[in-house]
């Protein structure tokens, strides 16, 4: 029998959902797995080697004496995320990914709220008013949902589950406990550049307008061609040769039949780093590690009274 140990964990909220539950789709499966609360923690290498100790004794207590150089070597799943890498395929795919770069990663979950309950009301969620007195916390409610932000570091309280991955391999996952913030930290803000689809707007706007004006006036004065511009003379310094478009002779225009908008034009239309010793060997820097295990329901979950 695994004791269910219960610890802390300290780092910086990458992604959260403590107050709801929520659910994803895994990229891989395409399963759609059950809402449950969530933390995603950056952590840095001192801390993850505290988790990686009780990870590797959890490991021993239910495999028995080779649990510890199973978990490793890697024929036990990990739940601790290499950064570095994640930051490299956010990087491919035009995301930002600053925020889990030399870093370490876990994503912790549990289906039950507060009360040990399936259901909605959030986990337990604290706060350290002065980060010199961590112990000193008090519990936030809904109505103080903005004082936990990703960006923000605190104190994830886990326990470690296990569970039988879908290539026959055995996994350890974290179940969320509670969370705690204890230091502000700048918030993490995912940006994108749509600078081309302003762009493409301008010039859809540009073809609009000046197809307007030239309706206007085949239709203020039948068969009046509007000038075309003027080209610049060749030769000119910085003159670009001009070719005029032809003038397409404009059909007889008809007050009471219906007009149609012009058409608009279409729109635009691995980092290798030096295994760090100590480390198992599905999360070493450098080292690819298995696919995503994703998040298993197991009733053996915490909960939290």
């Amino acid at each position: 029998m695994v004791e269910k140990k219960r610890f802390t964990v300290f780092g910086r909220v990458i992604n959260h959902s403590v107050w709801e539950q929520e659910s994803y789709k895994d990229k891989v499966t395409g399963k759609v797995n059950p809402p449950a609360y969530k933390v995603e923690l950056a952590m840095e290498q001192d801390e993850v080697m505290k988790l990686h100790a009780e990870l590797a004794a959890y490991a021993v207590q239910k495999w028995g004496p080779t649990g510890n150089d199973l978990y490793y070597n890697g024929t036990i799943f990990s739940p601790v995320k290499d950064g570095t890498q994640m930051a490299a395929k956010l990087a491919m795919e035009g995301k930002p990914g600053d925020a889990y770069d030399g870093k370490f990663v876990i994503r912790s979950h549990t289906q039950f709220n507060r009360n040990g309950e399936n259901a909605p009301g959030g986990i337990q969620v604290f706060m350290a008013p002065d980060p010199n007195q961590p112990e000193a916390v008090v519990e936030l409610g809904f109505e103080q949902r903005d004082q936990i932000y990703r960006g923000c570091y605190g104190r994830v309280g886990i326990s470690i589950g296990d569970y039988v991955h879908s290539s026959g391999k055995n996994a350890l996952t974290l179940y969320l406990v509670a969370f705690c913030k204890t230091h502000e930290g700048e918030r993490i803000v995912g940006t994108s550049d749509h600078s081309t689809l302003f762009s493409a707007a301008r010039e859809n706007v540009a073809v609009v307008v000046t197809a307007g004006v030239i309706a206007g006036v085949q239709e203020a004065m039948p068969g009046v061609v509007p000038p075309a511009a003027t080209p610049m003379p060749v030769g000119m310094p910085g003159a670009v040769p001009f070719v005029a478009p032809p003038v397409a002779t404009p059909e007889p225009v008809n007050p009471a039949a219906p007009r149609m908008p012009p058409a608009a034009p279409g729109m635009p239309g691995g980092v290798v780093v030096s295994p760090t010793p100590g480390m198992p060997a599905n999360t070493m820097p450098g080292v690819v590690p298995p696919a995503d295990p994703g998040m298993p329901v197991d009733p053996r979950q915490v909960r939290v009274g």
